[in-house]
């Protein structure tokens, strides 16, 4: 399989771009249901943060970057990648079912 390419900014802006895109789209259910917004602190190249939802901001996951990538891909569980959630458990348990693909 080889070597993964490095976790730059230059190849993970464009993936987190798309993910950014995607999240609502692939995600409409769990959009639906959200009482508030789920807020997605990235950390590391391509920093930024990602919302879901409207209002208040109701629940928080903070990660890295390049293990964003796996967990929102379903390759990987938070505690996997070292993601850190913290707020309403239910609001955080639609975040767990969040996934792109």
């Amino acid at each position: 399989m080889g070597t993964p390419p490095p976790s730059d900014e230059l190849r993970l802006g464009p993936a987190l771009d798309w993910v950014e895109a995607a999240l609502a789209q692939q995600n409409p259910a769990a959009a639906d249901v959200l009482n508030g917004t789920v807020e997605m602190v990235l950390r590391g190249p391509g920093a930024r943060t990602i919302h879901l939802g409207s209002g208040a901001v109701t629940a928080r996951v903070t990660s890295d970057t390049s293990a964003f990538i796996p967990w929102i891909t379903a390759r990987a569980e938070w505690d996997e990648v070292g993601a850190e959630p913290e707020g309403d458990q239910g609001q955080l348990a639609v975040a767990r079912s969040l996934h792109v693909f």
